[in-house]
């Protein structure tokens, strides 16, 4: 949650350069410096990253949770509840 709140506060402030909050050292947005449409795409991807994130970690309900957070990283729920 943390990397996707500060990449938010980036995009906020219209940063020409948003690091990686975990390795400063990394520039996310190096490949799209000056791609318009490259810079939309990826604030749509985070934003949505953080919202299902979000819901995920306020479902009170582990099974949901378990498959919620299956779903946003493309894991099999099914190995995932049978374990």
């Amino acid at each position: 949650m943390m990397i996707l709140n500060r990449v938010a506060e980036d995009f906020a402030t219209i940063n020409d350069v948003i690091v990686n909050p975990v390795n400063p050292d990394e520039v996310l947005n190096e490949k799209w410096i000056g791609n318009d449409k490259g810079r939309e795409s990826f604030k749509t991807f985070a934003r949505d990253m953080r919202v299902r994130l979000t819901k995920a970690v306020r479902e009170t309900n582990e099974a949901k949770r378990t498959l919620l957070l299956c779903k946003l990283f493309g894991l099999s729920a099914d190995v995932a509840l049978a374990s």
